[in-house]
């Protein structure tokens, strides 16, 4: 969803590249955003993680409850994903001239 949501604006980072804005920065600005997104959700689905892990202490073999590298490695490992979800559009955009993003509709 993220991937697609940024290459749906593509039109508003042709708009941002003809007025001067240079690809590190759209880079910085929209895979910002999209990490910001999701450090929110993340933050929540870990408070539900740790909420709910005694009621499933019974369904865990080998893990415990509220494992910390399971709750440390599964939030970076979504970060990275969320990252290369919204850097890989944006930078598509990018390489493209600006009037071929403005006129892609």
């Amino acid at each position: 969803m993220l991937s697609y949501d940024m290459s749906q604006r593509r039109r508003e980072i042709g708009i941002r590249v003809a007025v001067g804005a240079r690809p590190g920065q759209l880079n910085r600005r929209f895979v910002g955003e999209a990490l910001r997104l999701a450090g929110a959700g993340g933050a929540c689905g870990l408070a539900a993680a740790a909420a709910g892990a005694p009621l499933l202490r019974s369904q865990l073999f080998g893990v415990a409850a509220r494992d910390a590298w399971t709750f440390i490695s599964v939030p970076a490992l979504l970060a990275v994903a969320v990252a290369l979800a919204a850097y890989v559009p944006v930078r598509r955009a990018c390489g493209q001239p600006p009037m071929t993003s403005l006129s892609c509709e």
